[in-house]
């Protein structure tokens, strides 16, 4: 479950609903369900700019996971801000299938996340925001 209390804009979505575009609330504890979606003219967190399937049976550790994201998210990160990571004030984040969905679900989606990087709230889409 998403742990801050509800925007009044927000809605509760299942994590499996959640796609490129979509700004959210900050979700609490490692295993997240559902996720509270809100308009991202909205005071928001997180919003997701790409996601990319992972390759294989196997499911990936830690470090993999880690390498493809740097791989994907880094460039696929100046296409939609519009200046790349390095230069930018946002900061990344990642969901990531755990070992249960890869398994049960055959989850391999990882989805790149845009945070303020300085903690606190976007108030509104970071696609082509140049900053």
């Amino acid at each position: 479950m998403a742990c801050c209390g509800r925007h009044s804009d927000a809605r509760a979505s299942p994590i499996f609903n959640l796609k490129v575009g979509d700004c959210k609330l900050t979700d609490g504890g490692a295993e997240v369900q559902a996720t509270d979606v809100v308009p991202c003219d909205e005071p928001h967190d997180e919003e997701v700019y790409f996601e990319f399937g992972l390759e294989g049976d196997e499911f990936p550790d830690a470090e993999t996971i880690e390498t493809a994201v740097f791989e994907t998210c880094i460039p696929e990160f100046e296409q939609y801000v519009g200046i790349a990571w390095q230069d930018s004030a946002l900061d990344i984040r990642w969901l990531e299938p755990s070992a249960e969905t890869w398994e049960h679900l055959d989850d391999r989606i990882v989805q790149c996340i845009i945070v303020d990087g300085a903690g606190g709230k976007l108030d509104a889409s970071m696609k082509g925001a140049e900053i």
